[in-house]
């Protein structure tokens, strides 16, 4: 399908001196849940629930790289077992893993989300129960195993979404109307766009509020640094206006550059783990829908390098890069990243950036075509993926511009960037 190595000319070629690069902290708050179990316990205690003695039990897990995701469940799945309940999980994560039952199970065994982990039986279907419509027609849909147990506990995080802007993004609320509504739920929400994702994503989520199936959701809040700092058990009438109170939380929390401007930031890696967009827009400002909301510091050309292992091929968002690779391109699969872009109607998450042979080639092509930029002396950044900005790389032609400022500190030496035989990036 791809060739074995990509000719082009561009020119001066792209054996160019590479800006030495420096490890530098960016500071944020670090507000902290430190026993995540023991904060689920206590959060879960105040609320009023009904018996749930000899009920079968859903319990979510979606396709976020959550952190913590894997002891929180196993807790809260350990908790409604004292209760007396017949707990399970299943995978509420719409289109992803191509849409297959087995590739979503799949999906959360790289999570640590395994039966054995867990203690419970992990549910995979594809089959939904049609539960309600919104007032245009739209249809709304539930996971049929989890329809026919007794209640559902919904799981997620709380965070900016990678598409729109409004009150409620990514949470409870999307988790019930597009995750629960598996892939069939996922496309029929997604046929509106998301320019009205700020009224039907609230709406849907209150058809199944309505239905009764919702025993409790669990929302959390991660700080800039990854880690949960706000786990909250929600009784269902209260879902709507908590996660609103919640949203505006995470916005403030969320991790973004500290720095004044970026010539070209290199991306180590991208994926559905890290963001629905493979690397979050509320870092890059580059949304896949194109919405407006999504400023952020200037960017002139962004270089991805890898895939997550979790996102099993699926390069969403890779088209919102400037280049990559070809070993990157090549592990694309291509039916998972199709079935993606297709359900959530932005093709844009299905393109490709221009491709070179290797790491080395992509880093020189993207500051050879910064216009005006000396390759010796670029703004160049460099991060593990967009939901790791504590600790980055910078080239020491920053240092300057940090000086002095407290919201920065100099954790390194400046080291020159190595690569290996293959023109490969070696860790600095």
């Amino acid at each position: 399908m791809f060739p074995d190595r990509m000719e082009y000319t561009i020119e001066g070629g792209v054996d160019i001196d590479f800006p030495r690069l420096v490890t530098i902290r960016q500071n944020y708050p670090r507000e902290k849940v430190e026993d995540i179990p023991a904060e689920l316990r206590r959060s879960v205690a105040r609320l009023s629930l009904p018996n749930l003695a000899g009920k079968r039990i859903a319990v979510t897990a979606g396709s976020r790289g959550v952190a913590n995701i894997d002891s929180l469940t196993r807790e809260l799945v350990r908790l409604l077992r004292e209760r007396g309940a017949d707990p399970f999980v299943f995978p509420a994560m719409g289109s992803h893993g191509g849409g297959k039952a087995e590739s979503q199970k799949k999906y959360l065994s790289g999570y640590g989300i395994t039966e054995e982990a867990m203690g419970c039986p992990i549910l995979s279907s594809m089959e939904t129960v049609e539960i309600g419509a919104l007032a245009d027609g739209i249809k709304v849909y539930c996971d049929k195993i989890a329809w026919e147990a007794d209640g559902i506990v919904a799981v997620n995080r709380i965070k900016p979404h990678p598409n729109y802007k409004a009150d409620i993004e990514s949470g409870l609320c999307k988790m019930l109307c597009i995750g629960i509504g598996k892939h069939k739920g996922a496309a029929s929400l997604h046929q509106l766009g998301f320019d009205t994702f700020e009224r039907t994503v609230p709406a849907a989520a209150e058809v199944h509020l309505q239905a009764g199936r919702i025993i409790f959701g669990v929302a959390l809040v991660e700080n800039a640094y990854d880690e949960t700092m706000i786990v909250q058990a929600i009784t269902p009438s209260r879902i709507i206006p908590e996660e609103k109170r919640l949203l505006v939380i995470a916005k403030r929390s969320i991790a973004k550059f500290l720095l004044p401007k970026i010539d070209v930031l290199i991306v180590e890696k991208i994926g559905k783990n890290i963001s629905g967009s493979g690397m979050d827009p509320n870092v890059t400002g580059r949304p896949l829908s194109g919405l407006p909301g999504f400023e952020t510091i200037p960017i002139r050309k962004i270089v991805v390098l890898d895939l997550t292992d979790e996102t099993m091929g699926n390069a969403t968002g890779l088209g919102t890069a400037d280049v990559t690779t070809l070993g990157l391109i090549k592990k694309i699969n291509f039916d998972y990243l199709y079935t993606n872009a297709m359900t959530s109607t932005e093709l844009m998450a299905g393109k490709l950036p221009v491709f070179v042979n290797n790491q080395k080639e992509a880093i020189a092509v993207g500051i050879i075509c910064c216009p005006r930029v000396a390759p010796d002396t670029a703004l160049v950044a460099k991060i593990r993926d967009t939901l790791s900005l504590g600790e980055i790389e910078v080239s020491e032609s920053y240092l300057p511009l940090l000086e002095g400022k407290k919201e920065f500190s100099i954790v390194s030496k400046p080291q020159p960037m190595r690569f290996d035989a293959t023109g490969n990036l070696l860790a600095t």
